[in-house]
């Protein structure tokens, strides 16, 4: 069973993937990045996503945005050099909290976001402090959806607004080979099971959200998904030929990483998963779960 130490261990050690493959240190982003008309790379389609959810959600200057799991801070300082707005980003991660906001004074931003180490699912926050909750990517990362979105509701204000942008089940139930195929990209990436949508849904009206919307980016992201398994193949293949000649390559956390972005994409071409972009908002009339 995957805990808070795991999902940290494996972010603050697979790092170096990120760094290699990702753009890591220019994008800052550790998500899928949208792929359509005007993106030619995968630079421009990682902001791209950050572009497209800051408008589904529909971002303001007056807004007070909290990034829940923020990462090395790339959203968190897109939203705040874009659109001038306060930001607070929590990660389990000191290591993160740390590259976030040497990243916020590189960038000028650092009088706008504030970073910490924070479990999003109890907060420490007061009632009614955010305007917006910003997940990408890290919604997959509680076992609990619940009791996350309770939390949530409890410190969005009246007529505030969540996004959530992640990987979800598409179907209720599978057979054992592709309950192997999941769990081998899941667990490789420090995720015990991700919901199926409709159960993500369900929980949002259950703690009081409205006008939810959910859509299906899943075309939007197929490219990098494919990317991460032709990086994951070579990787494989080089890791093994090293083997073969008495030498080691990566740690453990970055060999799980390269099979889960291995298994990702089989999981995805099988339709096993799909990543949707949910949105909703908090009643102007706000009731206490």
């Amino acid at each position: 069973m995957i805990n808070k130490k795991d999902i940290i261990e494996y972010y603050d050690k697979s790092k170096v993937s990120y760094k290699d493959v990702w753009h890591l240190d220019s994008c800052l982003a550790l998500h899928y990045g949208f792929w359509g008309k005007g993106v030619h790379n995968l630079k421009q389609a990682l902001y791209k996503e950050n572009k497209i959810l800051a408008k589904t959600i529909n971002i303001k200057s007056t807004d007070f945005v909290l990034d829940a799991g923020c990462g090395v801070g790339g959203s968190s300082i897109y939203l705040s050099k874009k659109f001038n707005c306060h930001v607070c980003g929590i990660t389990l991660s000191k290591k993160q909290v740390a590259d976030a906001s040497q990243a916020a004074k590189q960038h000028g931003v650092a009088d706008l976001v504030n970073f910490s180490v924070a479990d999003f699912h109890n907060t420490s926050f007061e009632n009614n402090s955010f305007d917006v909750v910003w997940f990408v990517e890290s919604f997959c990362h509680s076992d609990n959806p619940n009791k996350l979105l309770m939390e949530m509701h409890r410190i969005l204000k009246p007529n505030g607004r969540i996004i959530i942008a992640d990987a979800f089940l598409s179907k209720k139930n599978y057979n054992e080979k592709n309950k192997l195929i999941l769990k081998k990209w899941l667990n490789s990436w420090a995720v015990n099971s991700v919901p199926n949508i409709s159960t993500v849904n369900q929980a949002l009206l259950d703690n009081g959200f409205e006008k939810i919307k959910i859509f299906d980016y899943s075309k939007k992201i197929s490219r990098s998904s494919f990317l991460l398994y032709f990086y994951a193949n070579l990787a494989l293949a080089y890791g093994q030929l090293r083997r073969l000649i008495g030498k080691s390559y990566g740690n453990n956390i970055t060999i799980k990483n390269t099979i889960g972005a291995k298994f990702q994409y089989l999981a995805l071409r099988k339709k096993l998963w799909q990543y949707n972009v949910v949105s909703a908002t908090i009643p102007t009339t706000k009731i206490d779960y």
